[in-house]
């Protein structure tokens, strides 16, 4: 049986072979790691879930194992890695999948009815706009569609029956990025309806084969996956005599099998139902059964995390026994701070750049193998890379409305939202948005009057609908206005007081610092870099640094916070992180203690689970300036804590704190640095960065593989719940359980012990524990010696295990909408499809249902925004600028609010603000969006927006190409409409406030200002087509002398002088 060292030598066996190599482990994570080491190989990975499963179809999972098999049969892979599991599953025909492997190229022939007929079929989901993985839509001649483990959709282009162009698009702005010689689309399910399926056959068995032939599936398909196909493959029978197999294991093959059905036997009770989905034996002659060399006295894994002193002592002893140390770094950078800062010897070394799981010592051969990346505290995981994300400045959502919202009129009120209405109005057909009022009466808005409607975001459930027949919206807003402006005042006192204050000017950044940064086990995605850019700038000039910084749960803030705590550490100063709870201090102090151990930087934690005795001496060294960071909660801010010299406080998960708590901060501290940390981003406090009180940044790019959390709403089933946990448990994951009462949480702790068996290790934890139990059962379930945690909502903020891959929320409709996204976010870190579990009954309140209904629509990563946008939709203002502005808020909805504190901060500012300028272009011609080309409101309203609030021809081309790119070629309406609004550009330059048709003239109405002399070169040479109107306002008449008005009237307005553009 041949012998590997560790992951690095089996990757030299593989590299210097000429054969292909499929690699089957006992466990995916193996897998994993090795397909990181070996950049070229693909992993095959089994169906994590459980065979009768009802909730979940993994289409990312799915893709994987499409474009794999593919690989395999066209020759395209020289390594393949899997588990003892998947090599039993049984895979459907090949024969079958490859009539549904979609292969795209330009002037390619498809048959259009058909090829979209076949993506139904796949599993692709057909929506209105392919936002999501998994989905496709059809307009016209372009099909999107999103393979779900690509970064990018794709959109087809068809000429009639011939493919004309391939373009990867951006799901978030929907602009196209690039073209594409060449596509594959693969299924996203293993059961494909269609032909080959033997109907007679199924009539035998369970299967429901008239419903199953009229919908093409039925609930419950998964679970007859074994009866579905004729016959079926292992992944072994379709390599051929090329590949060597080879199995990485101490136990038999056979025994693992067996292990695994047990696992699932436990739930299901049935294992001849179970064994159906495998086969009872492989080609075992193919495998060539090899393993990792056993830890011995002569053999063994070295420690990891050790300090430099005790890796320099021991480097010296190896040395002197004559050992050869082979170092492997990650990259150059690596390798060089390495040997300037721990080698003044380099006798007996050897430096490789590769990547190298495991650090170990061979007394045999008298030999060390050194991970460094491993050995001094940056265990391997899998860099990040950028992942390229639309922009989203968070202006106006009335693009999100949908028939039945509220939606605010500027000079009407609230109403509601009765969608966008093709009709004819004096005599001209065009788009209006209809909105209903009290007593059913209702206005047309025209869609060049957009800019005065916003979708209506605050206290829906005590808002009046306005009446048209009264006077009361107009009191409402002068009320409000009125109060707005008190709070702008107030605002731009503190805006003042802060520019006057003088903060601590740090030094520009150390080599240490770079050092430091350069360590970082991952690449920083843009947004971090940028992030850190402008902390540093803020920190290096003489202003107090006041930011908040924004993004998602994982994605990295505290990266960007430890790098300012760094940076002012290297000049003196003290800095205190401020977290919500106990936990989160913990998972805190563990991170900075971890990413900072190289240095000397002293950290200490001061929290309840500090032991009183420990806590007098971090305080006293505190006072001497002897400690560096302190980490805590709000203990770190008692007037009994002497700091010696603070520079930076941290505040993370700002939204756990009051506005009264917040505040009271600022003025203890208004003379220091000051970073805030949320994971709720803009509502909150997008009224400070809209004063420039608080400066932003954001964090909008997610991790590399990092999948949306799965969230299903669930009722309370034990049997439901077992296989939930046996589910993650199979996988070796662990799970929390949330229940958020602690009342009779030892019983809910029970009822789990009772559903699963003796080898699944359940406990639990809340806030009322002694601070030693806490502290003992978040390290058993750090380290794995816990299988499943129930806790209260003590782990809402931190604890962030990547084992954890499994929530389950107990009464969830108890819970707020930003509190099960947070919650949401503890899972789903690492390569593994996590999962989140809602439990609610049927009858809940309307608010608890668009709660529970908005965690399942935004799955999506980076769902922070929409999440936080939604949850103030639902409850109202809340407190998010004190009680009372927020009453003020509601009145009138949080973006009319908004928009109105904007203005007042610009006139008190004496800033001048420009007015849209309104002109009127009415020649009775169609120019519209009609529902053939775009049938959705929302996107309607979209588009009009961007078109009316051009303010160039730039921009216009801009909108128009994007709306090609999405939509296909132009018809005349619209074409007639991109015109009209760049002859109203030209208007607005000329001076010119309206032009109607009149008869067989067009009647020319000139704004208030205008000077009569710009028009002399017009009466020049229009002399016979044209006269003037004789009121008080500029008008002329021009004759009408052509069938095209456009040109006409493009060609007229050249001849108006004029020196200053309006």
């Amino acid at each position: 049986m041949k012998q590997f060292v560790s992951y690095g030598h089996l990757k030299n066996y593989i590299d210097n072979s000429d054969k292909k190599h499929c690699v089957i482990f006992d466990d995916i994570d193996d897998a994993f790691v090795m397909s990181d080491i070996i950049k070229a190989s693909d992993i095959f990975a089994p169906w994590e879930l459980l065979p009768f499963e009802p909730f979940y179809s993994d289409i990312e999972k799915a893709a994987e194992r499409f474009k794999t098999l593919y690989k395999v049969k066209n020759n395209n892979i020289n390594s393949l890695f899997s588990t003892v599991v998947g090599i039993f599953q049984k895979i459907g025909p090949m024969e079958v999948y490859e009539k549904y492997y979609l292969k795209l190229k330009k002037n390619v022939i498809i048959e259009h009815e058909e090829f979209i007929k076949k993506l139904t079929r796949m599993g692709y989901e057909r929506s209105y706009e392919v936002r999501y993985p998994g989905q496709y839509a059809v307009r016209g001649e372009i099909v999107d569609i999103y393979i779900s483990d690509e970064e990018f959709p794709y959109r087809v282009v068809f000429y009639d029956r011939e493919i004309e162009t391939i373009k990867k698009f951006n799901p978030e702005t929907q602009l196209t990025i690039e073209n594409v010689h060449n596509l594959v689309i693969v299924p996203l399910k293993e059961i494909i309806f269609g032909e080959h399926l033997d109907f007679d056959r199924m009539m035998n068995s369970d299967i429901p084969v008239l419903e199953f032939m009229e919908n093409e599936t039925y609930d419950g398909i998964n679970k007859d996956y074994p009866l579905i196909y004729d016959n079926y493959n292992s992944i072994l029978d379709l390599l051929d005599e090329e590949w060597e197999v080879l199995r990485i294991g101490n136990k038999p093959i056979k025994d693992v099998f067996q292990d695994m059905l047990e696992v699932i036997n436990n739930v299901e009770n049935d294992e001849e139902k179970i064994r159906k989905f495998f086969f009872d034996k492989i080609d075992q002659k193919r495998v060539k059964n090899t393993k990792f060399v056993k830890e011995n006295d002569s053999f063994r894994r070295l420690e990891k995390n050790i300090s430099d002193k005790k890796l320099i002592q021991q480097m010296d002893l190896w040395k002197q026994k004559n050992y050869e140390i082979i170092y492997y770094f990650d990259n150059k950078a690596q390798k060089q701070n390495f040997k300037e800062n721990f080698l003044t010897d380099t006798k007996n070394c050897k430096f490789i750049i590769d990547s190298f799981s495991g650090s170990y010592l061979d007394k045999v051969n008298k030999r060390v193998y050194i991970s460094e990346s491993e050995i001094l505290g940056k265990s391997y995981e899998q860099k990040n890379i950028e992942y390229a994300k639309g922009y989203n400045e968070h202006g106006s959502i009335i693009k999100d409305i949908n028939k039945g919202d509220l939606i605010v009129h500027i000079d009407y009120g609230i109403g509601v939202y009765r969608g966008v209405e093709n009709e004819v109005i004096a005599g001209k057909r065009g788009d209006y948005v209809l909105i209903e009022y009290k007593d059913d009466s209702k206005i047309y808005v025209p869609v060049n009057h957009l800019d005065k409607v916003e979708k209506y975001i605050g206290d829906k459930e005590h808002v009046r609908i306005n009446s048209l027949s009264d006077n009361l919206w107009k009191k409402t807003k002068a009320k409000v206005k009125n109060k707005v402006r008190d709070f702008a005042i107030n605002l731009l006192k503190l805006q003042a007081e802060r520019q006057m204050r003088e903060g601590y000017k740090f030094s520009k950044d150390t080599k240490w610092q770079k050092n430091f940064e350069e360590s970082f086990p991952h690449e920083p995605t843009r947004d971090q870099l940028r992030a850190i850019k402008e902390i540093k700038e803020d920190m290096e000039s003489e202003k107090v640094m006041e930011r908040l910084l924004c993004g998602d749960v994982g994605f990295g803030k505290t990266e960007v916070a430890m790098r300012a705590a760094f940076k002012a550490v290297q000049d003196g100063k003290q800095v205190v992180v401020l977290a919500p709870t106990t936990v989160l201090a913990i998972q805190h102090y563990k991170t900075f203690k971890d990413r900072m151990i190289e240095y000397p930087v002293d950290i200490a934690m001061l929290s309840r689970l500090v032991k009183k005795s420990e806590t007098k001496k971090i305080k006293k060294k505190i006072k001497e300036g002897l400690i560096d960071i302190v980490i805590g909660t709000h203990k770190v801010l008692s007037s009994k804590i002497k700091y010696n010299d603070i520079g930076l406080l941290i505040i993370d998960e700002e939204q756990r704190f009051g506005v009264m708590q917040k505040e009271k901060l600022k003025l203890e501290y208004k003379n220091i640095d000051m970073l805030t940390l949320t994971a709720t981003p803009i509502p909150r406090t997008l009224y400070m960065s809209l004063v420039g009180i608080m400066d932003l940044s954001r964090l909008e790019t997610p991790p590399k593989n990092r999948h949306p959390v799965k969230t299903k709403a669930i009722s309370f089933d034990e049997e439901l719940l077992s296989e939930i946990i046996y589910r993650e448990y199979s996988r070796n994951g662990q799970v929390y359980f949330i229940h958020n009462r602690v009342k009779d949480i030892k019983e809910i702790r029970k009822n789990i012990e009772e559903i699963v068996s003796d080898e699944i290790n359940v406990s639990h934890i809340h806030g009322q524990m002694s601070s030693k139990k806490i502290e003992s059962k978040i390290l058993k379930f750090m380290d794995s010696e816990i299988d499943v945690l129930v806790s209260t909502t003590i782990i809402e903020n931190g604890i962030d295990i990547s084992n954890v891959n499994t929530i389950i929320i107990n009464k969830a409709h108890h819970f707020g909408l930003s509190q099960l996204y947070q919650l949401r976010g503890r899972v789903g870190r690492r390569e593994l499809q996590a999962y989140s579990y809602l439990i609610v009954p049927n009858n809940i309140s309307q608010i608890a249902k668009e709660r529970i209904n908005a965690l399942l629509n935004y799955e999506h990563l980076g769902a922070g925004y929409e999440i936080s946008m939604r949850d103030l939709e639902i409850r109202g203002a809340g407190n998010i600028i004190g009680q009372q502005q927020s009453g003020y808020m509601n009145m009138i909805g949080y973006q009319l609010y908004m928009r109105l504190l904007k203005q007042t901060i610009a006139e008190l500012k004496g800033e001048e603000i420009k007015e849209k300028i309104e002109v009127n272009l009415d020649i009775g011609e169609d120019a519209y969006i009609p529902d053939f080309y775009i049938k959705k409101g929302s996107i309607k309203i979209e588009f009009y927006k961007k078109i009316y609030d051009a303010n160039n021809e730039k921009e216009l081309e801009k909108i128009k190409s994007h709306m090609q790119d999405r939509f296909g070629f132009m018809p005349e309406e619209v074409l007639k409409l991109f015109e009209i609004s760049k002859t109203r550009l030209k208007m607005i330059e000329k001076g010119i406030k309206s032009i109607e048709k009149e008869g067989s003239y067009l009647e020319i109405k000139f704004v208030e200002n205008f000077e009569i002399e710009n028009l002399f070169k017009l009466i020049e040479n229009y002399n016979k087509n044209i006269e003037f109107d004789g009121t008080e306002q500029l008008k002329l008449n021009l004759k009408i002398k052509s069938d095209n008005l456009i040109k006409l009237i493009n060609e007229f307005l050249k001849f108006i002088q004029i020196e200053t553009k309006l």
